[in-house]
């Protein structure tokens, strides 16, 4: 045999070990991708039982399933299975219960709102008001005259409950605060007025403006009612307690008031160191009809002369018709002073009202023949309810002048 022949070539064995060395590489990678694909079988399982789908009463049923489909895909071999399945066993891993399963998580709690200021205008209510008056004037001896008398704006309303406000103000000719007043209602039968407002005395001062069935007040209220001798439109600054009875079946008995006042008019500081003092008193005798006394108490100036003034007024008023009066008496000082009228309207008109006023004022009874006597005849126009025309025609009888005085006065008026 030749020696060649003894044993194999060198070429055979190097094709031998590359090929054991490729078939060993192989080997190793298909046992590390068995091993990787068996982890993560193995990881996707264990998530698959913890939460999700299978966590179901069948649950049990589909883990079955689940593992032979991975063994059917050569991710898993059987013994791998059935030692998964004996590992959940061993641990007593089970599917969660439906009902937890299923349940939403608790809400986070939330944390309480921090609590909100009131605010200070929760109750406050407002009203807005207004009338201005147009007024023409011609007197005998005298220029005509066209003017504003009047341009209001009211404010009033509610601060809180039982708490309430008026303001207002007249523009004509540089703007004037008139009323700045707060009400409180505590009490059943007695409101609490504080600021200024309308001395409680006389019924033709208490009545407003743009309700005068006259186009001007009488001379009387204008002379001798304290707040409008002194130019002060019947107003002062101080405060007032008032309120009315009433009978069993609701009509009112008797209205009183009873204020105390700086006696310097508005707007001003009290002059000296009394305080003004004003009751009035109205017993309502039927309905419509009524009967007052008024009295005040004050002093005058810096120097403190006594003021004092003493009052009679009645009313009696029908739909149609109205009668009413008053009388007054004053003194300042040493001064003694008194007056009267009578006034009569009647509506003959849906729209249309006729009246008749007679006054008389004796402003000193120390001077001789200062009487003055007026006779007022007038008619109003209501075409509507915030509109009316006023016409008065006056004649005058001045003792002193020993001469008559006519006026005419003519005033337009509007309100909203």
């Amino acid at each position: 045999m030749s020696e060649h022949a003894a044993g194999p070539s060198p070429g055979h064995t190097g094709i031998d070990v590359t090929s054991r060395a490729v078939i060993a590489r192989k080997e190793f990678s298909m046992q590390l991708h068995r091993r990787i694909l068996s982890l993560l079988g193995k990881t996707l399982l264990i998530a698959a039982l913890l939460a999700g789908p299978l966590a179901q009463p069948g649950a049990a049923s589909d883990v079955d399933k689940l593992l032979d489909l991975l063994v059917r895909k050569n991710v898993i071999t059987q013994q791998e299975a059935a030692a998964l399945r004996e590992e959940m066993a061993r641990e007593k891993i089970q599917p969660l219960p439906a009902a937890a399963s299923q349940a939403p998580p608790a809400p986070l709690a939330k944390a309480a709102a921090p609590p909100k200021d009131r605010p200070v205008t929760t109750n406050i209510s407002m009203r807005l008001s207004g009338f201005a008056q147009t007024r023409f004037t011609s007197t005998a001896g005298a220029k005509n005259s066209l003017e504003i008398r009047r341009a209001r704006l009211a404010l009033g309303g509610n601060l809180a409950e039982k708490i309430s406000y008026r303001m207002q103000v007249d523009f004509v000719r540089s703007p004037v605060l008139l009323d700045a007043r707060v009400d409180f209602t505590h009490l059943p039968y007695a409101r609490l007025s504080v600021g200024q407002f309308k001395v409680p005395f006389g019924q033709e001062n208490l009545t407003a403006s743009q309700n005068l069935l006259t186009v001007e007040r009488s001379a009387l209220t204008n002379a001798l009612v304290p707040g409008r001798d002194t130019g002060n439109n019947g107003r002062d600054i101080g405060l007032q307690f008032e309120g009315t009875f009433h009978s069993s079946h609701g009509r009112p008995v008797l209205t009183y008031s009873l204020g105390m006042f700086n006696g310097a008019g508005i707007n001003r500081k009290d002059d000296n160191h009394r305080k003004d003092a004003a009751v009035r008193l109205v017993t309502h005798v039927t309905e419509g009809f009524w009967i007052g006394g008024d009295y005040f108490n004050g002093a005058i100036g810096v120097a403190q002369a006594d003021k004092e003034r003493a009052a009679f007024e009645f009313a009696f008023v029908r739909s149609k018709y109205s009668l009413r009066g008053e009388y007054v008496w004053g003194r300042d000082a040493t001064v003694h002073k008194r007056g009267s009228y009578t006034q009569f309207a009647y509506r003959f008109r849906p729209h249309w009202e006729g009246l008749f006023r007679f006054e008389e004022v004796n402003p000193s009874k120390l001077a001789a023949r200062d009487e003055v006597h007026n006779y007022l005849m007038g008619f109003n126009w209501y075409f509507h309810e915030n509109v009316k025309l006023q016409t008065n025609y006056i004649f005058g009888d001045e003792a002193a002048r020993r001469a008559a005085n006519h006026t005419f006065l003519t005033q337009l008026q509007f309100q909203f």
